[in-house]
């Protein structure tokens, strides 16, 4: 007979009853965190592909919450975030709800067309309003309800696009992306339909959101010598592919481009002006440098601070969707819903007023071209100009 190790049972029990403890310890405080408070769930990637730029994202919309509270009156913390990281995993994404909707929220943050969509049957059935940060058209029309957007979408992006392939009297257009989810619904949805129904020729490139040989897409555009060169996708994608472009003469007049982070490529010292100065960019005709200099933004503490930790300035759509959720909170209270949220529109805003359809719950803006001068200030470029 098998000689039992008491020694190791004990161990593992005293292990298990430990762990069980430590649970039990983490629960209470944070449902003693929850009591009384408007809690936000948040569920974005924190770490991996991308996290500065969510991290700098959530930064600002903190930055948002906590300027709304002290305009409203309200004490600092009024609002408590469940902050999960979901590290650009879907599954991940989706035990974080789980957790999430255990302990109740009030309002929920997600910044990733791939994480919404993997909680949006759960975002659905709550029912409590959702802020979502992504320019995806489909996934915000077949969303939920609840779903609000105060931030750019394809279609407003998209049509800049179109006008530019007609002001350039294209035939031969390329479209340059990273191989992320919104990108490809660019494309699919927008770039190649418009091209199909008016007789242009329409070709794509996808490229590994961490990608670093451009030489070899570069010389694919060059040897393609499109009319238009339409871009999309992550910051330093964008930047890595411009400084090759420009290196092997590429005509840059004929580049588009739309980061799906405007102000981490524009605004950040990290890229050098002399690669992104005079590219042209999709942008909002509020978002220049002589607007947010005007609005005394930048005179801020904590954006000063932000900018010593990020390199650049804070994104100011992000910081918007704070603002928006306290006005809402400020009114309605705890159970303030997603169509009472809009009764707290129009407002001013360091971009211009806030405005939002009240119906689709999105935000209404105009879309033209601006690029970044010698200066490294971002200008407004009129189409007679190009």
């Amino acid at each position: 007979m098998k000689k039992v190790n008491w020694k190791h049972i004990i161990g593992w029990t005293l292990a298990a009853v430990l762990l069980a403890v430590v649970i039990s310890v983490n629960v209470h405080n944070t449902r003693k965190a929850h009591e009384g408070k408007f809690v936000v769930a948040v569920n974005i990637p924190l770490s991996g592909t991308f996290a500065q730029a969510f991290k700098s994202g959530f930064a600002a919309f903190k930055a948002g919450i906590q300027d709304e509270l002290k305009a409203q009156g309200l004490p600092p913390d009024a609002i408590y975030i469940d902050l999960g990281d979901n590290r650009f995993n879907t599954t991940e994404a989706i035990s974080i709800y789980n957790k999430q909707e255990i302990f109740g929220f009030d309002a929920y943050y997600v910044a990733a067309a791939d994480t919404y969509n993997a909680i949006l049957p759960k975002l659905k059935q709550k029912g409590k309003p959702v802020f979502f940060v992504s320019t995806s058209e489909k996934l915000f029309k077949e969303g939920a309800p609840n779903t609000i957007r105060l931030f750019p979408h394809l279609s407003t992006e998209m049509a800049v696009y179109e006008k530019f392939i007609q002001h350039k009297k294209a035939k031969n257009v390329i479209f340059v992306a990273s191989e992320v989810m919104v990108a490809e619904e660019a494309y699919n949805d927008f770039i190649k339909p418009y091209c199909e129904k008016n007789g242009l020729n329409c070709f794509a490139e996808f490229l590994n959101p961490a990608e670093k040989d451009f030489r070899t897409v570069t010389l694919k555009i060059k040897e393609k010598n499109p009319d238009v060169i339409l871009t999309y996708g992550s910051p330093n994608a964008l930047y890595q592919l411009t400084r090759a472009l420009k290196a092997y003469q590429v005509d840059i007049t004929k580049v588009l481009m739309a980061p799906v982070f405007f102000e981490m490529i524009v605004l950040s010292d990290e890229f050098p002006i002399e690669v992104k100065k005079d590219v042209l960019f999709v942008n909002s005709d509020f978002y220049t440098t002589k607007m947010i200099l005007k609005s005394g933004f930048l005179e801020q503490e904590w954006v000063k601070n932000y900018m010593k930790e990020f390199g650049k300035w804070p994104f100011i759509y992000h910081y918007e969707n704070g603002r928006l959720l306290v006005r809402g909170f400020a009114k309605y209270g705890k159970n303030v819903t997603a169509e009472q949220m809009m009764n707290v529109t129009p407002y001013p805003s360091i971009i211009g007023e806030i405005v939002m359809d009240k119906q689709n719950k999105e935000l209404i803006s105009t879309y033209g071209l601006s690029k970044v001068n010698a200066k490294g200030e971002i200008e407004k470029v009129n189409w007679e100009d190009i």
